[in-house]
């Protein structure tokens, strides 16, 4: 009877053991992987701040420069119609930029996309008109976040140097269209703006240069991203 007795300690002991080294091993499980979890959040913050670092910088270097005073006049008409106020005399903050895309300066109606990040904020206009009633009706319609995000859409447009490119008509590169589709860039950040312009750039002309077909990729981009068809010209007819 004492044996039975001792035999059964000896198994309740065995059986405690055994279930405190299982229920350590499925501790130290569940611990790990919110490590994992929390070192892979650490890296992804990391490369976006990276990323949003180099963007900064990249609007370190604006260089002014001038376009005609032609564009300009019809620029400063359409934000008058839009209610807006125009990028020169627009007041920034020092981290906050702007940039703003137009696109017509021909027989159409004068279309803009404006891109913004004001005190980390991002957002996004298009400056739209439509007809009716034998008059263009002016909408600036807010814009839905684009397709691979703020910070990845604004990172193309600057691989396609949007922020640097020269104005056409500084590298012998204008079409010299009376009529047609061309583009005008206005970029601020703080107190630093620039502007240029590609006159047609979709179209064949004997000084093409590969600065308009990157103009033409920009407004590829601002298509796809965020689904103004208005501002890819590279499948108009040439």
């Amino acid at each position: 009877m004492k044996r039975n007795f001792v035999a059964v300690c000896l198994i309740s002991i065995c059986v405690f053991i055994c279930a405190c080294t299982l229920a350590t091993s499925q501790s130290n499980q569940t611990t790990e992987l919110p490590k994992r979890d929390k070192d892979n959040n650490s890296q992804l913050n990391n490369n976006s701040q990276l990323n949003k670092n180099a963007q900064a910088n990249s609007f370190d270097n604006l260089v002014a420069e001038n376009v005609k005073s032609v564009f300009f006049e019809s620029i400063d008409d359409r934000c008058e119609e839009a209610g807006i106020k125009t990028l020169r005399k627009t007041a920034l903050g020092k981290d906050n930029f702007e940039i703003r895309v137009w696109v017509g300066f021909g027989l159409t109606k004068l279309e803009g996309f404006l891109l913004n990040q004001v005190n980390d904020k991002w957002s996004a206009t298009h400056i739209d008109a439509d007809f009716s009633s034998k008059k263009f009706l002016n909408r600036n319609i807010k814009l839905n976040e684009p397709k691979s995000g703020w910070q990845n859409a604004l990172q193309k447009l600057i691989d396609n140097d949007i922020l640097t490119l020269p104005s056409a008509e500084s590298i012998n590169c204008s079409a010299m269209y009376n009529d047609g589709m061309s583009y005008v860039v206005e970029i601020k950040k703080g107190n630093k703006y620039r502007t240029y312009m590609y006159d047609n750039p979709w179209a064949d002309f004997e000084n093409k240069c590969a600065e308009a077909d990157k103009m033409l990729n920009i407004g590829k981009i601002i298509s796809d991203e965020f689904g103004l068809v208005e501002f890819d010209l590279t499948k108009r007819p040439k």
